[in-house]
């Protein structure tokens, strides 16, 4: 594998596996403001861009934090809608009034664990560095 170079051009980030090409193509200093290998641009998901006029690679830390808590809050959002439908037949029971011992158990089951989802989204929620939209 190679390197990948990579210039401050503006507010962006421009980047050539080739000095040639980038003089070439671009008109770039053959002096990149940063040289990193393939393997370390591919493991930065290809992404580059400035940060406090830094090339940065990749996520920041904040980044990933968020983009983990997204995607627990979606896991949280999906296990309400499983709740929603597995509240459905106890509930069913007690409009009826003929619920049992297991409806009872099951809605309080149900009830006590959506309590503990809805205090961790919010703190998720809390936590994002970008509201959800």
């Amino acid at each position: 594998m190679g390197n990948v170079y990579l210039w401050k051009v503006g507010d962006n980030v421009v980047y050539h596996t080739s000095l040639e090409a980038a003089a070439q193509l671009d008109g770039l200093s053959r002096q990149p403001d940063k040289t990193v290998t393939e393997a370390q641009f591919s493991a930065a998901g290809s992404l580059a861009r400035l940060i406090s006029n830094k090339i940065v690679l990749g996520k920041t830390a904040q980044e990933e934090a968020d983009e983990e808590a997204r995607k627990r809050i979606a896991g949280i959002d999906a296990r309400f809608a499983e709740i929603e439908r597995e509240i459905v037949r106890p509930m069913i029971a007690y409009i009826k009034g003929s619920p049992d011992q297991h409806d009872t158990n099951k809605l309080n089951a149900l009830d006590a664990e959506a309590q503990v989802l809805r205090e961790e989204r919010a703190e998720k929620v809390q936590d994002l560095s970008v509201p959800l939209e």
